[in-house]
């Protein structure tokens, strides 16, 4: 009797242990990132060209409506090229300021000023694209942090 509840003990501790593992898996923090982090670098460049482009080609066509390709649909064009020229040249920054602090917080050589901007470094890691991140794991991994 003793012997069949050890090994029902043990089996459960087990399937315990595994369903642990299953949702373990299921919230790692190694999911893949979105398209707007992963694509950071072309994105908001890319978008913040396009908000001009459209700008200044809505504005020429605003001048000139009789050879305007929108027509009198021009002056929302232009509105929406400037919302979308402001909004990409804001992530544009936001995202190059995130590099740059990361770079300068990749390049402290003493494993105490390291401890001290992990945090920081962990979060920048997550929120830019995820060779990032790797970068981050290499440092820690040269100074045996976990």
């Amino acid at each position: 009797m003793k012997k069949a509840r050890s090994a029902l003990n043990k089996a459960s501790r087990t399937l315990s242990i595994r369903n642990l593992q299953v949702l373990a898996s299921l919230f790692r923090s190694d999911m893949s990132k979105p398209f707007r982090v992963e694509k950071a670098a072309t994105l908001w460049p890319a978008l913040t060209f396009g908000g001009l482009v459209l700008t200044l080609l809505s504005a020429i066509w605003v001048m000139n409506l009789d050879e305007s390709v929108l027509g009198a649909w021009s002056f929302y064009s232009m509105i929406i090229g400037f919302i979308v020229f402001v909004y990409g040249g804001l992530e544009f920054h936001r995202y190059g300021k995130r590099v740059q602090t990361l770079k300068k917080l990749l390049e402290l050589n003493s494993k105490s000023s390291v401890l001290k901007n992990l945090d920081e470094m962990e979060y920048l890691a997550w929120v830019l694209p995820s060779g990032w991140g790797e970068l981050v794991k290499a440092k820690k991994k040269d100074f045996r942090i976990r």
